[in-house]
């Protein structure tokens, strides 16, 4: 064998026993902690990579401050003639129900002015969202949100937590992102 091939015969015996070295590294809880690590930092700079923007998460509660306006996502899973969310208080009473004439399919929001029927301010608490769709009269699948412009970001148990104007949510329950308002 010339030094050329026994060099190339050398290098590729090299790098068959790093990539069995790398296998045996995933395939062991060593791969396990390096695969989660690497997910973990990508997860961090996604999280700070959506400052500013517009985020929606799935969700069927709201949890209301007693101050100002809210958002509320919705996703649709096809054309509507319209979106109806009916907000409803801890004894189940309807406080209000909105509704999107003009309805996006996929993900959209609706404004809600934290007010019940009457026009009254309603208090501080969590409200369950209760979302309906139909077009041409026949139901259409729906899933309420919430939706807000990331401002900031936390972490919990070196997982992060996105904080909006509208509250905070994990990262994996972002289902929309859009450029901030």
């Amino acid at each position: 064998v010339k030094n050329e091939g026994f060099v190339a015969q050398l290098a590729q015996f090299s790098s068959l026993e790093q990539l069995t070295s790398i296998n045996d590294t995933l395939s062991t809880d060593q791969g396990v902690e390096a695969t989660e690590s690497v997910r973990l930092a990508i997860d961090s700079n996604t999280a700070v990579g959506l400052m500013g923007r517009e985020v929606q998460v799935s969700t069927n509660t709201l949890d209301y401050t007693g101050d100002g306006s809210k958002r509320i996502g919705y996703n649709l899973e096809g054309p509507a003639d319209n979106v109806t969310i009916r907000i409803v208080d801890g004894s189940g009473n309807i406080v209000r129900t909105l509704v999107d004439g003009n309805p996006e399919q996929g993900n959209a929001s609706i404004a809600w002015d934290g007010k019940d029927t009457d026009g009254d301010d309603v208090t501080a608490g969590t409200y369950q969202l209760v979302p309906s769709a139909t077009h041409q009269g026949s139901p259409v699948e729906v899933a309420s949100g919430a939706a807000g412009t990331v401002t900031g970001v936390r972490y919990q148990d070196g997982l992060p937590i996105l904080i909006t104007d509208e509250g905070e949510t994990p990262l994996y329950a972002v289902t929309r992102v859009t450029e901030g308002s």
